[in-house]
């Protein structure tokens, strides 16, 4: 059996305290195994970073000031160790079984660079507290087999997985912010 590769996921988070442990949680509930997660608090106030270290050693806590979303992904880009990186953002959270089919489908289609799932809106309450995650099947949608890989995202636009030629780490050097190149700027993999 061929080794699996490692996946980087980064989690960019600026006064997230409520929300990262779902992320966490849903990312740490992935029947992937080999995967490293990383979380770049971009300057918060909330405590944030104590929340996120609560998840003990799996999840790599990475704090500046802030930056920007985009200056925070970059950053956990450059500290990144992975083939593939996978995106979050700290208010987000992945359905059972996206990283394993993303993987499935970049391995089985070495063409490609980038591949994501749609994404769904998770609305608050009237009182601002979020019930249970809507599910792919609450949706009168025809689900092809890409389609099941859903991300249930509070905000439009969210990356799914990076790997293959679409970023080479090797020939790229960040500036003392972290920055990388504008081509490189993740914030710009968007699906609308």
């Amino acid at each position: 059996m061929q080794e699996l590769p490692l996946v980087s996921v980064i989690i960019p988070a600026f006064n997230a305290r409520l929300h990262i442990g779902a992320a966490l949680s849903s990312v740490l509930d992935q029947d992937y195994p080999n995967l490293e997660i990383i979380v770049v608090d971009d300057g918060s106030s909330d405590e944030t970073s104590k929340e996120a270290l609560r998840y003990g050693e799996r999840v790599r806590v990475i704090r500046q000031a802030n930056a920007g979303p985009a200056a925070a992904r970059n950053r956990g880009v450059s500290a990144s160790r992975g083939e593939l990186l996978a995106f979050i953002d700290a208010d987000d959270v992945w359905i059972a079984g996206k990283l394993v089919a993303q993987v499935r489908y970049l391995r089985e289609h070495p063409d490609v660079g980038v591949v994501f799932g749609a994404w769904i809106r998770w609305n608050a309450s009237e009182d601002g507290t979020f019930g249970e995650p809507p599910r792919p099947s609450d949706y009168d949608e025809a689900l092809t087999q890409l389609e099941v890989v859903r991300l249930i995202a509070s905000a439009a636009g969210a990356i799914g997985m990076v790997g293959g030629q679409a970023i080479d780490l090797a020939s790229v050097t960040p500036d003392p912010q972290g920055r990388l190149p504008p081509a490189l700027d993740v914030k710009t993999i968007t699906r609308h």
